[in-house]
């Protein structure tokens, strides 16, 4: 919101500078340049009767002022994306774009030789650059960094630390128990059908296994 009056009061100060006289201050902004008099003054002080200026209270006379001075804007100079519409200013549907307008109005006159106050950044020439062939040669052999030339960088001299701890330093392993006596202890606390289905059960497992290396050898011995 800052930036935005900011910009209202320089575009004040700009049109009082043009017109040679200071701008009321009690209106909103808005409110004195709807009817577009006030913006044909200017437009006229720029290109003397560039604008016709139509003092009346019917709408589309005070639209035409504004369309004048949108036409006379794009003749200074003023691009048609800084310039802005005639509802913009009329209907304030976007009364930014037409103070970016009056900025754009002040640097394209100012660039032009009209005697003007600016506001905002002003306008550059550009600058070429020409080039002879052999130099427009000589660049197509410099390898670019797009090419993956890391300009002689290596991993010379990385040096890794520890690698993580991931079981605390005061944690003690507890020695791991043998399937032997894990298996006379389950013996001792199974019942008496439990340890026959278990011993069933083991011999059946130990029966596959045997046959699976029968199978495994029959097949070494084919080959």
């Amino acid at each position: 919101m800052d930036d935005l009056n900011d910009q209202i009061r320089d575009a004040r100060f700009w049109i009082g500078k043009v017109l040679g006289e200071d701008m009321d201050e009690t209106q909103e902004l808005h409110e004195v340049l709807k009817d577009g008099v006030i913006l044909c003054r200017v437009g006229n002080k720029l290109i003397p009767n560039s604008c016709k200026i139509q003092k009346s209270k019917f709408p589309f006379k005070q639209m035409e002022n504004v369309e004048a001075f949108i036409n006379l804007a794009r003749q200074v100079g003023v691009p048609d994306s800084e310039n802005f519409q005639t509802i913009d200013l009329f209907e304030n549907k976007n009364f930014k774009q037409v103070l970016i307008c009056i900025y754009s109005l002040s640097r394209n006159a100012k660039k032009r030789g009209y005697d003007v106050e600016l506001i905002g950044p002003a306008l550059r020439d550009k600058t070429e650059r020409h080039f002879t062939e052999e130099q427009l040669r000589a660049g197509l052999y410099i390898p670019s960094k797009t090419m993956g030339n890391n300009l002689g960088a290596n991993a010379s001299g990385i040096r890794y630390g520890q690698p993580r701890q991931v079981i605390p330093q005061d944690h003690v392993l507890k020695p791991a128990t043998s399937s032997k006596s894990s298996l006379n202890r389950s013996n001792g606390s199974m019942s008496g059908s439990e340890h026959s289905a278990y011993t069933s059960a083991m011999s059946d497992t130990s029966a596959g296994v045997t046959g699976s290396n029968q199978s495994i050898q029959a097949t070494a011995n084919w080959r």
